[in-house]
């Protein structure tokens, strides 16, 4: 259903010469914070911080909790607006569906209804793998031209990301969601996941996880600590053996192993990489 009282940002408005796509790393403020919506479609993911999207219109809002890797595939005429605490960050890509739909001619197999459907079906949360792959592409438009090359590089990235995330219909139960992002599970393992999961036991937050996320807590849990030495790379100028600690690993080889077997290179390396290119325009 469109609401017509509910104001419209439009791509055009965005845009500066020569631009066919808008990039930016943000804290949601101003016109997002009041409930609006497009004609363009847009992809946000958070690259830090806490908030809530909330979808749909006033009189019937459905709230959302945003932490670190969660995103969302926003399609035209969806409506929505963020709650922020002052502290949440995202990157933000808008674009026009006729963008999408040519990509989707390009690459057949794209699904050119990606952006179509409920809601809830268009939001989740990236992998390590995918957040730092969509990090690493969005560093590479921060300063350069808004180009339909460097789109397609970024839809592309994005198509890849979200071919690594749990299949949709499966939906994760609050009091997994909140474990998982508890620094319980980040520090203290299997054992401190499953303490954070309010009385279950191990075998049933075990099948939870394998059913709602085709993964197993290991696994998890090491993708837990990988993102937040992802953000602490990328975001501080911790000491890499520092940032390793900080994310639950407990002394530098382990971290620098599991780092290098996850991302191909070492922390070092990585953060090196990250910080080849210019730093962001820090747009309000």
């Amino acid at each position: 259903m469109i609401y017509s009282h509910v104001p419209r940002l439009r791509l055009a408005e965005l845009l500066s010469r020569d631009e066919v796509f808008h990039f930016a790393e943000l804290r949601p403020g101003g016109p997002a914070s009041l409930v609006h919506r497009h004609d363009f479609l847009e992809f946000f993911w958070v690259t830090r911080g806490s908030g809530s999207e909330v979808l749909g219109p006033p009189d019937t809002p459905s709230r959302r909790p945003l932490a670190v890797g969660d995103y969302a595939l926003v399609a035209a005429d969806d409506t929505h607006h963020f709650e922020n605490d002052g502290r949440m960050r995202l990157a933000n890509v808008a674009f026009s569906p006729r963008a999408w739909a040519a990509l989707a001619r390009r690459h057949p197999g794209l699904d050119a209804d990606t952006f179509a459907g409920p809601a809830d079906r268009r939001r989740g949360r990236l992998t390590a793998d995918g957040a730092a792959a969509l990090g690493a592409a969005a560093a590479l438009v921060r300063t350069a031209d808004r180009s339909p090359a460097r789109l397609e590089l970024l839809l592309l990235t994005l198509w890849a990301a979200l071919g690594d995330t749990p299949p949709a219909g499966r939906p994760v139960p609050a009091w997994l969601r909140s474990a998982l992002d508890s620094d319980a599970a980040m520090h203290g393992g299997v054992a401190g996941l499953v303490a954070a999961c309010g009385g279950y036991g191990r075998e049933y937050v075990a099948r939870t996880c394998r059913r709602c996320l085709d993964r197993t807590p290991t696994e998890l849990v090491r993708e837990r600590r990988l993102r937040e030495a992802v953000r602490r790379l990328e975001q501080t100028d911790d000491g890499v053996l520092e940032v390793g600690l900080a994310s639950g690993f407990g002394n530098a080889g382990h971290f620098h192993q599991t780092f290098k077997a996850h991302f191909g290179v070492t922390p070092r390396r990585y953060r090196a990489r990250g910080r080849a290119v210019a730093p962001a325009r820090d747009t309000p």
